[in-house]
């Protein structure tokens, strides 16, 4: 019994050391160099490794040379069976403010092990509320938003591509 209990535990005990251990601040630089390729850049970030979590406080956003926002707090949480992305206070720069309506609050993507397949995600902003899924076997994402009286006045024509439920206005997009 004490063999077989060894053979589970120290796989497991293994696998989270390399979750603790693992390098994320040098896979952050890999996700950075990818979206230089996609014309986003970050600058003036602080990064923080604590264990599972990884931390990226006070970024700046650049897409095409042209400041799109900031961000006070975004966190990568790695283990074996939960995972989550949140993204907090995410203020728009002026001269995006005409294509996305607002700033958001906070932004959540999460994954389980249940569900090894959906990825949930979750959000709050000026914009409303929203929750949807990604469904990587079917590779599609489902998105409801709860419009704000201020999205559905100024960014109608954003929600043309919306399909309006008694719910709100859900999108749906294959990928």
């Amino acid at each position: 019994m004490k063999k077989l209990l060894r053979v589970i535990i120290y796989p497991f005990i293994f696998i989270y050391l390399l979750f603790i251990l693992a390098p994320k601040t040098e896979g952050f630089y890999l996700l950075e160099e990818f979206l230089q390729t996609k014309k986003v850049v970050f600058s003036n970030e602080k990064h923080v490794d604590f264990g599972l979590m990884f931390h990226v406080k006070n970024p700046t956003i650049y897409f095409d040379s042209i400041k799109a926002g900031s961000i006070e707090n975004s966190s990568l949480l790695f283990t074996l069976f939960y995972n989550r992305v949140s993204v907090k206070n995410f203020v728009i720069a002026k001269d995006f403010k005409d294509f996305f309506p607002g700033d958001i609050e906070i932004l959540k993507a999460t994954h389980t092990i249940l569900f090894p397949h959906i990825i949930k995600l979750q959000g709050r902003g000026e914009f409303g509320e929203l929750e949807g899924e990604v469904n990587l076997v079917q590779r599609e994402m489902r998105v409801l938003v709860r419009a704000s009286g201020v999205l559905s006045r100024k960014y109608g024509q954003l929600l043309r591509g919306f399909k309006k439920t008694k719910e709100g206005y859900l999108y749906v997009q294959r990928f």
